[in-house]
């Protein structure tokens, strides 16, 4: 468990080493006692790998990052472990978020920190943000801390920040468990819509040399931070019109990530032509496709 090539550029005084599990509720050797609220004594937790550094959050601000990785006898005593950390928050009216749309059990939350004052030091606001997830029968969990930021751009750049040193110990705790249950996708639906007036509207037919939006959305399960690719063909009867690759997209509110893809036709006849677009979507080794007819309307 020990993803160091994933964490951000420029990360510097990186200490990791393998956890002695004794000393995992003592909050000077690691700091995610203070977000859990039962210790890690009573969780079952067997080992696993703590690592600490300064990272760059922008060109001018930093922040300390911890990442530890401990591994658990079962699944449920993993998923247990992350439920405790999700609960400590919930009880402080803390609201998490996905880490990503696909992702909901990965739970990401930002806080803030007050430091204690004393008679020479005024107390302190510290920005925080931690990514909690289970991988089988391991845990991942991701803390910075930095100086209090206030503005939208640095605020991102801390998830950045959070999500490569956070993914990066996904890889790593895959790697260290084994293999685990095969991710799986499923298609849950494929639309096709047009600008109206500047706004996307669903719709079953095109006019010629107007550009139709195709979106996919899907559901996985047991994938971590994979994502499905995808490719879509259009036919007209059994001949190929066009054929590419969907890209990654958000949409809606809160996002979601689709796969998507921009295409237009052209129809130089008289009459309305029939199409057909057949998506195939992959994850791993599961597939999933789906159709959709729709038609593609002449010049006027």
């Amino acid at each position: 468990m020990n993803p160091w090539t994933n964490w951000p550029d420029g990360t510097t005084a990186e200490t990791g080493a393998a956890v002695d599990v004794t000393k995992l509720d003592d909050q000077t050797y690691s700091p995610f006692v203070l977000f859990h609220t039962s210790k890690y004594a009573g969780s079952g937790v067997l080992g696993g790998y703590l690592q600490t550094a300064t990272v760059n959050i922008t060109s001018t601000q930093q922040g300390l990052s911890y990442w530890l990785g401990t591994y658990y006898p079962t699944a449920a005593a993993s998923s247990a472990r992350v439920d405790d950390l999700v609960n400590h928050f919930t009880s402080e009216s803390i609201t998490g978020v996905p880490c990503i749309s696909t992702w909901t059990a990965c739970h990401l939350f930002a806080f803030s920190l007050t430091s204690t004052a004393t008679a020479t030091t005024p107390s302190t606001t510290l920005t925080a943000a931690i990514i909690v997830y289970a991988e089988g029968n391991a845990v991942g969990e991701t803390l910075i801390v930095t100086s209090d930021i206030t503005d939208t751009a640095t605020a991102q750049a801390l998830g950045v920040a959070l999500g490569k040193i956070g993914f990066g110990g996904d890889t790593a705790l895959k790697a260290a468990s084994g293999p685990g249950p095969a991710p799986t996708v499923g298609i849950d639906s494929l639309t096709l819509s047009h600008k109206v007036k500047s706004k996307l509207k669903g719709t079953a037919s095109l006019k010629s040399g107007e550009k139709g939006l195709f979106e996919v959305s899907f559901h996985t399960t047991n994938s971590g931070v994979d994502l499905p690719t995808g490719t879509i063909v259009v036919l007209k009867g059994t001949k190929q019109i066009v054929s590419g690759a969907l890209q990654a997209a958000t949409t809606g509110t809160p996002a979601q990530v689709v796969l998507a893809a921009v295409a237009k036709f052209t129809n130089k006849s008289k009459k309305a032509i029939h199409l057909t677009a057949q998506v195939l979507v992959t994850l791993g080794a599961s597939t999933d496709t789906k159709s959709l007819t729709f038609t593609v309307k002449p010049k006027p």
